[in-house]
């Protein structure tokens, strides 16, 4: 029975994670980026040093991905807490599906901190930096946007190694990883001492 809700939390957290990522990335992120532009939008009190369609639509795109980020953080500690709990009470570390599933979940927390507390902080400050400097200081300006247009391209592919981790992860633990058979001896003896 433990086996079973620790499974439920574990496939509800996988599909939440590799759902929000495979929408955000594909998806919305294609619409924002066409839509924005397309419509011409302009936005108030933004130099006309910059491309205000693109960078409207950056704006919403990266409050959005802000806003999924405790979601994401949530979902890493339910996959670390659920595999932990089966490896520990109901698995084998005999069985290499098992090994498998332990190394992609330490793959994906590695990838998911690293992007979130290291890379997706320093695109923001680069970007802010960028807008900030383009009208008085635009050398300045033109570096820090060099240095952001470096870390978004990196934040990207760590995006995409998350989404093949999790693909992996879904195929792995779909499967190879199954549901632990009782031990029989143990159970006839209950059953034999209930009827004695």
């Amino acid at each position: 029975m433990g086996f079973r809700i620790s499974q439920c939390f574990f496939w509800l957290a996988l599909a939440v994670y590799f759902g929000g990522l495979a929408a955000l990335g594909p998806l919305a992120a294609y619409e924002i980026f066409t839509v924005i532009p397309a419509n011409h939008a302009r936005v108030p009190g933004m130099s006309t040093q910059l491309d205000q369609p693109r960078q409207l639509a950056g704006d919403v795109f990266g409050h959005i991905l802000k806003a999924f980020n405790p979601v994401e953080l949530s979902c890493v500690a339910v996959l670390v807490l659920t595999v932990g709990v089966q490896m520990v009470f109901y698995l084998r570390w005999r069985n290499p599906w098992n090994i498998a599933r332990v190394i992609l979940v330490c793959a994906v927390v590695g990838v998911t901190l690293f992007d979130r507390f290291y890379t997706f902080p320093r695109v923001w400050n680069q970007h802010r930096l960028w807008v900030e400097n383009v009208d008085q200081h635009p050398q300045l300006a033109a570096t820090h946007r060099k240095t952001f247009e470096a870390l978004h391209a990196q934040s990207e592919h760590l995006g995409e190694i998350e989404l093949f981790l999790l693909l992996a992860l879904l195929l792995v633990s779909a499967a190879g990883v199954q549901q632990p058979e009782r031990d029989k001896t143990k159970h006839l003896t209950t059953m034999g001492s209930a009827a004695n």
